[in-house]
């Protein structure tokens, strides 16, 4: 029962984090976003943990982010990890999502 559950580990920690973002407790939302990493790598899960790269690396971004790193790691490292990893996937619309991103910022 617990493994069933596991699947969606990752993903229900990086929007705890989104959560907490937009209510404006980035601190706390980093470290959801810490746990998430942590989960999805010691899970393997590959999808959630490239999209909690990149809901990282956008949130880092944004203008009222008081923060401009998450364990020593630039919010562009973050979206470059999770390029990488996109492509490795073939998730093209996430990487679809990743060029507006970067259209949008001006990058």
């Amino acid at each position: 029962m617990a493994n069933k559950y596991a699947l969606f580990k990752t993903e229900a920690l990086k929007l705890m984090g989104v959560y907490y973002w937009l209510i404006g407790k980035q601190r706390k939302a980093m470290q959801w976003w810490r746990k998430a990493i942590a989960e999805g790598q010691r899970l393997n899960d590959r999808l959630e943990l490239s999209r909690t790269y990149y809901e990282v690396g956008k949130r880092l971004l944004e203008s009222k982010s008081k923060y401009k790193e998450l364990d020593g790691i630039k919010a562009e490292e973050y979206l470059e990890k999770a390029r990488v990893m996109f492509e490795e996937m073939d998730l093209q619309w996430d990487l679809d999502e990743l060029e507006k991103l970067k259209l949008h910022m001006g990058k």
